[in-house]
This record gives C-alpha cells, structure tokens and sequence, in this order.
C-alpha cells in the first residue's frame, strides 16, 4: 500500500514539472539587463552598505559605520591604530585628506604604546591638514611627531613647511638647523635653510619699514589732533559718541577718518579741510578738497560766482555775489546760524555751535532776501 501511495506521488510530481514547462515555454523571450556589465559594476557595488566607500554628502553613514566598526573590534590597540593608519592612507591616496585625517586621528585614539607607530600617525595626519590648509594644526602634529620620534624627517620636513606657510621664518631656521647637525649635508635641509634665511631678511625689513610708517602716522595723527584741541573744534559722529570703548583721540580720529578727504597739515602748521557747500534751492552741492583754515569762506564764494562765471544750474541768474548769505545749523538748536563770510574758516569752526560731521566741514548758501531763505528760516525756527 505504501509502495503505490509512493509511486502515484512521484507521478503527481512530474505531471506537474511538465506543467510547469509548457508554461514556462508560452512566456515571451527576452534578455536579462538587470546584471551587473563591465561599465557599471563598480557603481552597483558601491551601492552595498558592506562594500561601500563613501556616501552621496561624503560622510560615513551609520550603517557603513556599523559594517566598518566590525574590522576593529577585535585586535590589539597596535594592530587597530595600524589598521587606522592603512584606511588614512587610503584615503590620502584618493585625495580625501578630511577623511584622512580623521582616520589617523581615530588610530591615535587608539593610545597604542608604539611610539613610532603614533609618530607616523601624527606624521601621516600633519601632511593630511597641511593639504586641507590647516597649517597651524598640520605644525602641531609635526612637533608631536618629533617629540615621540626625533628623527622622524618627515616629521622635520613638515615642520619646516608648515612655518614657511606660516611666515615663522626664524623658527623654519631652527628647525633646519636642527636637521643640519644631524644631517649636515643633506641637501634639502640645505635648501629649505637658504630659502627660510631669505625669507626671514626680507620679512624683517619689511617689518621695520612698516613700524617706521607706523610710528610716523602715529605722530602724525597725533599733531593733528593737537591742532583741532587747540582751536577749539568740535567734532561729532552719531556712531561713536557712545562707544566707551574707544578714547576721545580714538573717537576724533575715527570721524575723521569718515570722510572720503581727510584734513591734513601742511608745512606752515594749517589745518586744510575738506570743505562742502550746500545749495539746497537745486539740491546740489560742492565739495572743495583742499581748503586753507587762513582762507575765508569769501574767497571760495568770489572764484565760484565771479562776474565771467557761468553756474550752469543759476538758470534765473540769482546767485550774485553780493546777495549770497551763507549758514550752519547749530548742532543743539538746529536754528540755521548766519556766517560772516569775510571770516576765515578758522574763526568759523572755533565757534562753539558748530559742529564738524564726519571729518567734513558743511555750509549752507542762499540768495539772500528770497522767498527761498524765507521759507527755510521759518522751517528751521519751527523746530525749536
């Protein structure tokens, strides 16, 4: 009975391979093109968390550090710090220098008691920042280097780079010298040392140029600021009035310095400003570069609307010279103050109402007696 149940299951069995077949050869033929091929294999193979080098932000996922974190789990700290120290290497090859460094750092970690192994690690990672542009924390691995392997060249060479990028050319000397006495006729040592010597001569004459001008400019800027205290001059600048970190020289000097023409001294010991004349009536202005403190506000007034001139916005022909009345505003008032003309500039910017904003001395000039005036006479006494 068992035999018979046996044989009509193994009946059952190919009737339906048979089936299957028939079926099989009623579906269309057509190639397979989901394989892997010779162009883009790699690419497919990357795509295998196990296999994977890099993800699409150039970071390692979790997952790829998970699958990673298996290569080092076992071992001693010697032979994980060696095996951190293969993938930086690895990395460096590929250009990958951030990753680099973050694989020697990691096998540094490892506090491995081969001191040459951790030489080469500090080594391995000082060429990695100094490719970054790190070169502060590329001279800092270098040192660690030298300070657990003396006679680590790399280590030395790096040094040795990194205070040229640096500008530390007399530290880029010792360092050669160190090599030298160890090595005296190396001939690398031998060049970076004349290129560093160099480097250095003409640092420092650079250096002392630069304090020479410094030292000038400061006595300099002290005479002026001297000249503006001893006539009295006021100056304001809304931004650092307040700014108690600045002293009264520093807050002078820095409005001053606000204006595109800075006044100077000349040889004689006058202050010569930049001086703006305002018309409002045709809301122009003119600036005067160069204007003597002895010079009086007339003289300007005589060569800007002398009687061969031609003021091409004095369309009307108002502007004449003896009708011109010239104003400040009175920094507290700001009631528009009638100026003498005939007085010098100097007499003018002692006067306690003024004030000086932004390192350029401002008038205001009018056609004297005009609905104009008139109008803004009024409007400026509404203010008080």
């Amino acid at each position: 009975m068992a035999a018979s149940n046996h044989g009509k299951a193994h009946e059952l069995a190919q009737d339906l391979d048979a089936k299957i077949d028939a079926f099989m050869d009623t579906l269309p033929r057509k190639p397979y093109t989901d394989g892997l091929t010779e162009e883009n294999w790699r690419e497919e193979i990357e795509k295998i968390p196990a296999f994977m080098t890099k993800t699409d932000d150039g970071a390692t996922s979790t997952a790829i550090e998970a699958l990673q974190a298996l290569k080092y789990d076992e071992g001693t700290p010697e032979e994980t710090a060696l095996s951190y120290k293969d993938d930086g290497n690895d990395c460096f090859k590929k250009k990958k220098f951030k990753m680099a460094s973050k694989a020697y750092s990691e096998g540094l970690k490892q506090n491995a008691k081969d001191d040459k192994l951790n030489a080469i690690l500090y080594t391995n990672k000082a060429a990695a920042e100094y490719h970054l542009g790190n070169f502060r924390s590329s001279l800092n691995d270098a040192v660690k280097a030298l300070e657990l392997n003396p006679d680590h060249n790399k280590a030395l060479l790096r040094c040795i780079q990194c205070c040229m990028k640096l500008e530390l050319y007399s530290a880029a000397v010792q360092w050669c010298d160190r090599g030298l006495k160890e090595k005296p006729t190396d001939v690398t040592l031998q060049e970076y040392r004349l290129k560093a010597d160099k480097a250095h001569k003409i640092f420092e004459k650079e250096r002392r140029k630069r304090m020479i001008q410094e030292k000038k400019e400061r006595a300099q800027k002290q005479r002026l600021l001297e000249a503006i205290k001893k006539r009295n001059i006021k100056l304001q600048n809304d931004e650092d009035e307040d700014n108690e970190l600045l002293s009264e020289e520093d807050r002078m000097y820095a409005t001053l310095q606000g204006s595109d023409n800075i006044v100077s001294l000349d040889e004689e010991g006058a202050l010569i400003w930049p001086v703006r004349f305002m018309y409002p009536e045709h809301a122009t202005t003119e600036l005067i570069e160069a204007f003597n403190e002895n010079a009086s506000l007339q003289d300007h007034l005589e060569v800007m609307f002398g009687e061969d001139e031609f003021i091409e916005w004095d369309t009307e022909k108002k502007y004449d010279l003896n009708r011109l009345q010239v104003y400040f505003e009175d920094h507290n008032s700001q009631l528009l103050i009638k100026v003498n003309a005939h007085n010098t500039l100097k007499t003018i910017l002692s006067d306690s109402r003024y004030r000086i904003l932004a390192g350029t001395p401002a008038f205001i000039v009018l056609v004297g007696g005009s609905d104009y005036e008139r109008k803004l006479l009024q409007k400026h006494n509404k203010r008080t």
